[in-house]
């Protein structure tokens, strides 16, 4: 074959094979969405619709109101052994981003699984006698609570229970921790139990 043919049938072949490249671009299935991407929190709640927090955890207690657009701490209490020492009193901007933070980080609390409870007693999710709960006052009067329980099978995560409602769900075990920060940057303001 002349040198003329053979360069026709090679640009043939590379636009047949570019052709069946973008083509195979295009079938190509969407890639599915990372894992966290479908986690939806527990609460269907803004941020701004909490009036108010209650915590009570093995760790302490921490009612706080919204006064206007700042945070005040009505009550605060770390129990002995909680790893928090006392420290000096937080300024009003530390109060505020702290019950800010805590506020933002429980209704982001994301639901990693639900479990029918069907039959099963409370006690089989240590929601008998909950380590923590978590009251919110929203604006317009409602009240949304968290109980949490006992640890999962895996060890990995939490049982927890929004009330009103009785399913129980699955959520990370960092809301322990988000209780710890804010309980030590308002350690200032704690009454000894």
């Amino acid at each position: 074959m002349s040198p003329l043919p053979r360069a026709l049938v090679s640009l043939l072949v590379i636009a047949v094979s570019a052709g069946l490249l973008a083509l195979a671009a295009r079938l190509q299935p969407v890639p599915p969405p990372p894992p966290g991407a479908l986690l939806r929190p527990v609460l269907d709640v803004k941020p701004e619709q909490v009036a108010s927090i209650d915590v009570q955890s093995w760790q302490g207690r921490l009612l706080a109101a919204r006064d206007g657009a700042s945070w005040k701490v009505e009550t605060l209490e770390i129990k002995p052994g909680a790893g928090t020492s006392p420290g000096d009193p937080p300024t009003r901007e530390a109060v505020d981003t702290t019950l800010g933070d805590l506020v933002r980080a429980v209704v982001a609390t994301p639901e990693i699984d639900r479990f029918p409870r069907e039959d099963q007693p409370l006690s089989a999710f240590g929601l008998d006698e909950p380590q923590a709960r978590i009251r919110l006052a929203l604006v317009g009067g409602v009240e949304r609570v968290i109980e949490i329980g006992g640890l999962t099978s895996t060890g990995s995560a939490l049982y927890a229970r929004v009330l009103p409602g009785d399913a129980i769900v699955s959520i990370g075990n960092l809301i322990f921790n988000d209780i710890q920060a804010a309980l030590y940057r308002l350690r200032g303001l704690a009454r000894p139990s």
